[in-house]
C-alpha cells in the first residue's frame, strides 16, 4: 500500500475490499475459480460445479457452537460438505448466521480434524517435546481407559466386615468422595445417556461428579424453580422481542449473536437495554443505559437493587408474587405466616436485614458503580 495514500481513499479502498468480500461470500463455490480453496471438489466446468452446487444434498442440522438452537443447512456433494448457511425456516435466526456459523465448514472439513482415539507415545511434556500421538483403535482405547481405571480403584481398597444373615462377610469398597474416580458430565448429553454415566460411576463406588453446570447454574436452577416451577428456561428465546426492558451482565452480542437480534427487534419497538459491564463491548454500544463497574461487585449491585427497592421504591414491588411465587411469606421452618410483611422471622423480613447494608454508597465503594449510574 502506498506510504502516502489518504483517509479518503484509504477508506474508499476499504469499501471496495469489503464489497468484494462479501460478493466472493455469497457465491455458490464453484463461482469462484478452479484455485479457489472452496471450490466444489469435482470436476467440469464452473458451471457444471455450480449445478452440482443447486443439487447437492441439502441437510437440515442445528449449529454445534453457542447452544442457541439456530437451524443450518449443510450442502453436500458426493459425500463431501461444501457449504453451511443459516436454515430460513429455522424460527431463532430465520436463515441468518454469525462468524461461528461460517467456521462449522472448518471443523468439518478441517486436515486438523481428530477423528479417532490418540495415545500419547512420549510421556515427556514440555515446549519442545514432541507428544508423539499416535492413533489407536475404539477397542485399545476403551481398553487403556479400564485399565487406568481399575489400577486406580486398586490402590484405594477399604476392608470392610459385616454381618448378613448371622454371616460376616469381608467386603472391599471405595469411600465415596474419597474414590480415586470422577466424572465429569457433557451438556450435550441426553437424559439417558447421564443415566448410564450416573449408572456407571456409582458402580465404581464414586461419589465425584463434575459439571460446568455446577458453577453456571447451581443458584439459577434453584431460584428457578422456586419462582417459576421449573429449573430450567421457563420460555422461548423469541419471546425477548416482547419484552418491555432488558438487564444484561453479559455480551450476548457476541456470545449468542442470533438471539441477541430478538433483544435489537424488542429495542426497535421501545424496549430499553441496561448492560452492566466492565468493559465496554458490542452489546453496550446498543445499550440505553450503560453501566460500567469493578469486576468482581455484581454481587453488591444486585443487594444495592434489591435494598433500593425495598426500602426506596417499594410501590414497585408485586407483593401478590411474592406470595404466591416466593418463599417470602415462610418462615425458615417452613411454616407460612399471614403477617409476613412486618414478621421478624419471615424469609421477606430477613432479606431486607441481609440487604439492608447494601446502600448506594456502600455498592458504589465495592464496585465503583456510580450513584447516577445506580438511579437510573
Amino acid at each position: 500500500m502506498p506510504s502516502d495514500i489518504n483517509r479518503r481513499e484509504y477508506l474508499k479502498l476499504g469499501a471496495v475490499t469489503s464489497s468484494t468480500l462479501a460478493l466472493a461470500n455469497i457465491l455458490p463455490f464453484g463461482w469462484l475459480g478452479e484455485e479457489s480453496p472452496r471450490s466444489i471438489p469435482t470436476t467440469g466446468s464452473r458451471a457444471e460445479k455450480a449445478e452440482l452446487y443447486e443439487l447437492g444434498r441439502k441437510t437440515p442440522s442445528i449449529c454445534v457452537y453457542c447452544a442457541g438452537g439456530c437451524g443450518v443447512t449443510v450442502t453436500s456433494v458426493n459425500g463431501k460438505a461444501i457449504e453451511v448457511e443459516g436454515d430460513p425456516y429455522h424460527p431463532i435466526n430465520e436463515g441468518a448466521g454469525c462468524s461461528k456459523l461460517n467456521a462449522i465448514l472448518q471443523l468439518i472439513n478441517s486436515e486438523r480434524r481428530i477423528t479417532k482415539p490418540m495415545k500419547r507415545t512420549n510421556p515427556n511434556k514440555g515446549k519442545d517435546e514432541d507428544p508423539g500421538w499416535t492413533p489407536i483403535t475404539w477397542d485399545e482405547a476403551l481398553t487403556i481407559i479400564a485399565e487406568k481405571v481399575n489400577e486406580a480403584i486398586d490402590t484405594h481398597l477399604v476392608e470392610h466386615e459385616e454381618t448378613l444373615d448371622e454371616t460376616t462377610v469381608t467386603n472391599f469398597y471405595r469411600k465415596g468422595k474419597d474414590s480415586p474416580v470422577a466424572w465429569h458430565g457433557s451438556s450435550y448429553w441426553n437424559n439417558e445417556e447421564c443415566y448410564l454415566a450416573k449408572k456407571l460411576a456409582t458402580l465404581l463406588g464414586s461419589m465425584n461428579y463434575e459439571h460446568q453446570a455446577r458453577k453456571c447454574h447451581a443458584s439459577t436452577v434453584a431460584a428457578l424453580a422456586s419462582t417459576f416451577g421449573f429449573g430450567a428456561m421457563t420460555n422461548h428465546v423469541i419471546d425477548a422481542k416482547n419484552s418491555k426492558c432488558f438487564l444484561i451482565v453479559s455480551n450476548p452480542a457476541e456470545s449468542h449473536t442470533m438471539e441477541f437480534r430478538w433483544v435489537m427487534l424488542a429495542k426497535d419497538n421501545g424496549a430499553k437495554i441496561i448492560v452492566l459491564d466492565p468493559r465496554y463491548t458490542r452489546t453496550a454500544s446498543k445499550a440505553d443505559i450503560y453501566a460500567k463497574y469493578r469486576s468482581g461487585g455484581e454481587a453488591a449491585i444486585f443487594l444495592g437493587l434489591i435494598r433500593y427497592l425495598l426500602y426506596e421504591k417499594s410501590e414497585y414491588v408485586d407483593e401478590d408474587f411474592l406470595e404466591s411465587r416466593t418463599n417470602a411469606p415462610y418462615d425458615s421452618a417452613g411454616n407460612k405466616l399471614l403477617d409476613w410483611k412486618t414478621n421478624a422471622n419471615s424469609m421477606f423480613s430477613k432479606l431486607k436485614t441481609l440487604v439492608n447494608k447494601y446502600t448506594i454508597a456502600e455498592v458504589y465503594r465495592i464496585s465503583g458503580l456510580s450513584e447516577a449510574k445506580f438511579t437510573d
